[in-house]
């Protein structure tokens, strides 16, 4: 492997995170390991443009519970780009500024494949292509037209070996956890414990602030 290019690639894992869930530090981990990257960026979005957050948490409390989260890694990077503007930040202002930023580092999007699936609706799509590489994790649906093709397909081991110009896709086979923001928000409204389905340093936060009437009432009596 070409370390000296290794060195220069930064994974930008972007999100919501409303709330953040095992799936998200399991994809960073798994970034870090089979990507070989000097470090990963967790963005989390200030106002989402693609979706409606919950509204049982602030943009600051997001971003703290990341924080705590990877406190112990010193290879991930939490940074509060999206969350200290007061409007909705797409992907490609982050991007521009990260380059414009760190013009000899090589930024890697992060991205689950219904992300990816539906990149071709990104604001000013394609011009990612010429700012970044993405990794796709999960089952890419390859027959869909238009999605994500303004990046070229390269094996795995061929994107490690050889540093190339910027506009590549890596799909990435790992195994990761089955759950999601919306079950773990149902549950929480519902009461039940969110234990193994959130990270342990922030569990009793998430459950208080996705609670349903219902179950603080249950915690009052």
């Amino acid at each position: 492997m070409n370390h000296q290019a290794s060195a220069k690639r930064i994974g930008l894992f972007g999100g919501s995170f409303d709330p953040p869930h095992i799936g998200h530090v399991a994809l960073v981990e798994a970034a870090l390991d089979v990507l070989h990257l000097s470090a990963v960026w967790v963005i989390p979005a200030g106002l989402p443009v693609h979706r409606t957050l919950s509204g049982r948490t602030t943009p600051a409390q997001r971003l703290s519970w990341m924080q705590r989260i990877f406190a112990g890694n010193h290879r991930v990077k939490v940074v509060d780009w999206e969350v200290t503007v007061a409007e909705p930040t797409p992907s490609i202002v982050t991007l521009r500024r990260f380059t414009t930023a760190f013009p000899k580092k090589r930024p890697l999007l992060l991205l689950g494949a219904d992300a990816f699936a539906g990149m071709d609706g990104w604001v000013d799509y394609p011009e990612h292509a010429s700012l970044c590489d993405v990794a796709v994790f999960g089952r890419v649906a390859c027959s869909a037209e238009g999605a994500g093709a303004a990046f070229r397909p390269r094996l795995l081991a061929d994107w490690l070996m050889e540093p190339v110009v910027l506009g590549n896709r890596v799909d990435v086979s790992v195994p990761l956890p089955h759950v999601s923001a919306t079950e773990i928000r149902r549950m929480a409204e519902q009461g039940k414990s969110l234990a193994g389905k959130v990270p342990e340093c922030v569990c009793q936060e998430i459950e208080q602030a996705y609670a349903g009437s219902a179950a603080l009432k249950q915690e009052r009596m």
